[in-house]
């Protein structure tokens, strides 16, 4: 009887270490994957972020502009400021290259910054 109850008991301690030991086999294989995962991370890093775009300088204010065939001060207004309606900043700068509310074909107008 005593022999059964130490087979019995040697039996569940063999069961047991088995179990440990395929635990410990799993944590084993986990660190070894940390390992190789570590190890090719320092071998290949990633690489470095593309450069952030630069900023664009400002723009230089007052411009030129020479006057050609058919515009006006509202075609003029519309492309450098991208408003039709600020004619009158060119106008007040130009006075004398505009004749009768139109800019003189070939004279050059000092654009002047727009209104911020």
């Amino acid at each position: 009887m005593t022999l059964r109850v130490n087979k019995g008991v040697m039996e569940s301690e063999l069961t047991q270490s088995q179990s440990r030991l395929r635990d410990l086999e799993d944590r084993l294989k986990d660190a070894e994957i940390s390992v190789l995962d570590a190890q090719f991370r320092l071998e290949n890093p990633p690489p470095p972020p593309p450069p952030a775009p630069r900023a664009k300088p400002p723009e230089k204010w007052p411009k030129r502009h020479a006057v050609q065939p058919g515009e006006t001060l509202r075609s003029i207004a519309s492309k450098y400021y991208g408003n039709p309606n600020l004619w009158e900043r060119i106008y007040q700068a130009n006075e004398k290259n505009i004749f009768r509310g139109l800019p003189r074909e070939g004279s050059v107008l000092e654009i002047p910054p727009p209104v911020r």
